[in-house]
């Protein structure tokens, strides 16, 4: 019987964000360099990124003193939706 050898890498998985996690991957230090790089990389090596709905919730309490960082992520959200729309539904 033949082994199966091939692997998939870790960016080929979807990513389940957790607030923790998030927080941490979107965290930049005074210089602008991510404050944790390994957070980071991995939201940005992922096939796909799931943020479920409450986790977006906690998200919005933590940055209630930086709406711009909030605002920043919601438009990215949002654009990566009207994206997979256009390329999927049409």
């Amino acid at each position: 019987m033949k082994r199966n050898t091939s692997r998939i890498s870790k960016a080929e998985l979807p990513l389940i964000a957790d607030t923790g996690g998030l927080l941490r991957a979107l965290a930049r230090l005074p210089d602008g360099k991510a404050a944790w790089p390994d957070f980071a990389s991995a939201l940005t090596a992922a096939s796909v990124v799931v943020i479920p709905g409450l986790v977006l919730a906690e998200i919005d309490y933590f940055l209630r003193n930086e709406r711009p960082a909030m605002r920043k992520l919601v438009d990215v959200v949002t654009l990566v939706d009207a994206l997979r729309n256009v390329c999927f539904d049409g």
